[in-house]
């Protein structure tokens, strides 16, 4: 991650550097709590949540072993991210995440063209604030009804910092 864009402290981020498999657990719990938090119309605090999500699925790229997946998974957290930035109504660059993203993709070879893996992020960074409000329902009405039926919306990551 470069700086200003880091949520974990060093402790978590070997943690999830050197278990790959507990990391991804880890990256889907930040990102169901993230989901979670958004559903509660909290924009702010989903922000970490979602960053910290957005961190492992970064260690991802390099350590799952299943590159394709590791690929569409920082793909998709990254273009979350960017709409609960614009939902958040936080001061963000659009043009460093998609540097950020497209430095990372760089870094290794493909099993998708990188054009196809930053088509969703760049939607999300140049649509009207009424698209972003238009995904977020979608986002939400997909995750209600699971998040309701499970209490995986509690999990904290706050731990992580």
């Amino acid at each position: 991650m470069q700086p200003g864009l880091n949520f974990m402290c060093c402790k978590h981020r070997q943690f999830c550097i050197d278990k790959p498999k507990k990391a991804q657990l880890l990256w889907a719990k930040s990102l169901l709590s993230g989901r979670g938090q958004v559903c509660g119309g909290r924009y702010k605090d989903s922000v970490r949540s979602y960053g910290n999500a957005l961190e492992i699925a970064s260690i991802l790229l390099v350590n799952d072993s299943d590159t394709g997946r590791a690929q569409v998974r920082y793909s998709r957290t990254l273009t979350e991210f960017a709409y609960i930035l614009r939902a958040s109504e936080q001061p963000f660059d659009a043009e460093a995440l998609l540097e950020l993203a497209q430095g990372q993709f760089a870094k290794q070879s493909h099993t998708k063209s990188t054009d196809v893996l930053l088509e969703a992020l760049i939607q999300a960074l140049i649509c009207s604030q009424q698209q972003v409000v238009e995904w977020l329902e979608r986002l939400k009405s997909e995750c209600s009804s699971l998040l309701q039926q499970d209490d995986t919306h509690d999990i904290q990551t706050s731990f992580m910092h």
